[in-house]
């Protein structure tokens, strides 16, 4: 056989048997744990972004009153049997910001009032089937009225920048 080098101490090595990777039980049992340890870590990574996606999509990009529907279908696709999507709504924490300052409530803590108000169950419960879910009950909750329709020619921005004040121009003399 030929020489391998050791994955843990980068030692070179003659193995004794042909699925042989590490040059010593203690490299054998110290490169298995690294190896556990970052896949776990690379996990917990995907989890902490998925999360942050489904927050950031469900409170930056969803409007009020289409957030409903929005939830029912991510509930329905972690149901299905999407294990991230259902492992990410599961979490009940809070997220930092992407600029670092302040936090703001993950997906789950966003969705679980409105579970509890539609279905009188939390979200939890839902997830993991101890109650039935019905889109058509959760739909029904009109959480987020539609807003009014505006009127023509109206616009936000006159209210925060009001034209200036008329002022009559000076006299020379």
């Amino acid at each position: 056989m030929s020489e391998l080098n050791c994955p843990k101490c980068s030692e070179q090595f003659t193995p004794s048997r042909t699925n042989q990777r590490y040059c010593s039980k203690a490299c054998q049992k110290n490169g298995a744990r690294q190896d556990r340890f970052a896949e776990y870590r690379l996990e917990k990574r995907r989890d902490e972004e998925r999360i942050h996606d489904l927050t950031d999509s469900y409170i930056r990009h969803c409007r009020p009153e289409s957030r409903i529907k929005f939830v029912s279908d991510l509930i329905q696709a972690a149901l299905r049997g999407n294990r991230d999507l259902k492992r990410a709504l599961s979490y009940q924490g809070r997220i930092k910001n992407e600029d670092g300052w302040g936090q703001y409530p993950s997906i789950g803590k966003e969705i679980d009032p409105l579970c509890r108000k539609a279905c009188k169950k939390s979200s939890l419960a839902l997830l993991n089937g101890h109650k039935i879910f019905n889109p058509a009950e959760f739909e029904l909750l009109n959480y987020y009225p539609a807003p009014p329709p505006m009127p023509e020619g109206w616009d936000y921005r006159n209210m925060l920048n009001p034209p200036p004040a008329y002022k009559e121009p000076e006299e020379h003399s």
